[in-house]
């Protein structure tokens, strides 16, 4: 049986919806992890709590308290990577650049398949928003500028280290970004036209000829269609749905090198009861396939 950590990190400084820093407390109360031990044995960690800082104006909304909290984020991040499956269960997106950095500075060859509607990858400088949540690939990738808050990143990921699944709203930056370090990016359409399977596997065999990395697999739900993941703060239409979703698992799983998951941008208090009922089936499905498959 597959052994799990389950991490909560209620991290929601990357935007503006406080209520993803519920996802984890709300997904373990409504039992969850009780749901996943049918499957897997699962170790609970508990939930991360983050301080709000002292902030100066910036190109990034609370970068104080984002930088400081994606070191802490990190530093928890790599002293439980470990064997076993570490599921990081947020928050938003943002707190991917903690996660990442924290598992890049112990297994510094992981693959990266980064699953979601956005591109993540704005510079600061080039951001709509200001938005942390828009900008955490653009620090791992080392195309950030120079910000005195974030001097501790210093694990960072090469473009061929990563795969990028499912974006359908890209801002100018990031496609000129994606084609100039020569990314690794399928849409939703050619997943849709060709198969998650195929894609996938075709991806990672390019990446990683000797099928011998890790991977990590950043999981944003807003990748997948309105229909089929409701509660979430920016819905995209002509996303995922859950036959891409059961492959993107199966696949993963099957490697046997699926070392780690952030399940990011899940907010309980979007929707109606409806739709809070279809997401958290979303994500159940998803992850108990998910384990199934290994």
């Amino acid at each position: 049986m597959q052994k799990v950590k389950w991490l909560g990190v209620p991290f929601h400084y990357g935007q503006g919806n406080k209520g993803v820093a519920a996802a984890s407390l709300f997904l373990r109360g409504i039992g969850l992890i009780q749901e996943l031990e049918k499957v897997a044995a699962v170790e609970d960690l508990g939930d991360m709590s983050f301080t709000l800082m002292a902030e100066k104006d910036s190109s990034i909304r609370f970068e104080q308290t984002v930088a400081f909290a994606c070191e802490h984020i990190s530093t928890t991040v790599a002293k439980a990577v470990s064997d076993d499956l570490l599921l990081i269960v947020g928050g938003d997106h943002g707190l991917s650049l903690g996660s990442i950095h924290g598992i890049l500075s112990k297994t510094p060859e992981t693959i990266v398949v980064w699953v979601d509607a956005h591109g993540d990858m704005n510079p600061p400088t080039a951001s709509p928003t200001g938005n942390f949540h828009g900008m955490p690939l653009a620090f791992l990738l080392k195309q950030a500028g120079q910000h005195k808050a974030f001097d501790w990143v210093k694990s960072t990921l090469r473009p061929e280290q990563l795969i990028l699944l499912g974006p359908r709203s890209l801002d100018p930056e990031e496609k000129r970004l994606i084609r100039e370090l020569n990314i690794t990016y399928h849409s939703t359409d050619e997943i849709h036209a060709q198969g998650m399977t195929t894609l996938l596997h075709n991806a990672l065999k390019t990446l990683d000829p000797q099928g011998k990395c890790p991977i990590h697999l950043s999981f944003d739900v807003d990748a997948c269609d309105p229909e089929t993941m409701p509660s979430t703060g920016t819905l995209v239409s002509r996303g995922l749905d859950a036959k891409d979703l059961k492959e993107l698992g199966h696949e993963l799983a099957q490697t046997g090198r699926l070392r780690s998951i952030d399940l990011v941008e899940f907010n309980p208090f979007i929707g109606s009861p409806e739709d809070l009922k279809l997401s958290l089936q979303g994500v159940q499905d998803f992850l108990t396939q998910t384990l199934k498959s290994f």
